[in-house]
């Protein structure tokens, strides 16, 4: 099954978790922006000594994930933006 949530009904899902779990009440309508804060790695591939890149056995370059640092981005989460969750059923688990 998959759940689809456009920006509003997040908002308005935060502001009752809020004032449910944490008694804070809070006006969806002074809402401004909304924004998702995500890590990504950054891949760096390996090298040989003359600087050319590794290549694996089948001809795509290797990833060195001890050197590929995760980056903190973010994007906006608009008007006409979606949050889209799969549910698994117990019976697929």
């Amino acid at each position: 099954m998959q759940i689809s949530l456009y920006e509003f009904e997040v908002i308005e899902a935060v502001a009752q978790y809020c004032e449910k779990e944490h008694g804070i009440n809070i006006d969806v309508d002074c809402i401004d922006d909304v924004s998702i804060e995500y890590q990504e790695r950054e891949r760096v591939f390996k090298k040989h000594k003359n600087g050319k890149t590794k290549m694996d056995e089948h001809g795509y370059p290797e990833v060195d994930w001890k050197n590929s640092p995760l980056k903190t981005k973010y994007i906006s989460f608009g008007e006409m933006s979606e949050l889209h969750i799969s549910v698994l059923a117990r019976s697929d688990i």
